[in-house]
């Protein structure tokens, strides 16, 4: 966001409540270009074929099933788009059993997603640096409004804008937008 070539938009997204609200604090300045979504990343909350580029770095070790992660993270890249990504390799990842992966099961794991130019070097003591580029022909689509983008965790409905925050008409679930501005779809109500 503070790069000046940059006038795209980012989407964060934790299910740590308390980390979103410290990224809100420190970010606040880029509010108008920022969206902060609480959410398990095991239901990303967005149609497939969103985003030009998605990122998961030092976070997939953490997850309950990162292979679920990496399909979550895929089909929501646009064709051309980019996924980044770091697998936890360090000393450490065998505390992480299941979770930090063998450099042969992430290639595994990223073989059999629509993905190709995949890319595993080291990059820190901790970790393996994964690139890679979904399969397909580019079609572009540019930036589209928020309510576009968001899908209801729950039923994969489409979201209206609702004075509270955000509403789906199909399953009547209410997601609020919290004072500090991060959109709470973990705390969905009926």
């Amino acid at each position: 966001l503070r790069q000046p070539g940059f006038d795209g938009r980012v989407i964060g997204l934790d299910l740590s409540r308390r980390m979103l609200r410290e990224a809100a604090a420190r970010t606040a300045s880029f509010a108008d270009r920022l969206t902060l979504i609480w959410q398990d990343a095991e239901a990303l909350p967005f149609a497939d074929d969103t985003f030009d580029g998605v990122t998961c770095l030092e976070a997939l070790e953490f997850m309950p099933h990162p292979a679920h992660v990496l399909a979550e993270l895929v089909r929501t890249l646009r064709p051309g788009g980019v996924l980044l990504c770091t697998n936890r390799v360090g000393r450490h990842a065998r505390f992480l059993p299941g979770r930090a992966l063998p450099r042969s099961e992430i290639e595994r794991l990223l073989e059999a997603l629509p993905l190709k130019d995949v890319r595993i070097r080291a990059w820190q003591v901790d970790y393996d640096l994964v690139w890679a580029v979904k399969s397909g022909t580019p079609r572009g689509g540019g930036m589209r409004p928020l309510p576009q983008l968001l899908r209801c965790p729950t039923c994969r409905g489409g979201l209206d804008r609702a004075s509270a925050g955000f509403e789906c008409p199909a399953c009547r679930r209410v997601y609020p937008v919290a004072e500090d501005g991060v959109i709470e779809l973990a705390a969905a109500k009926r």
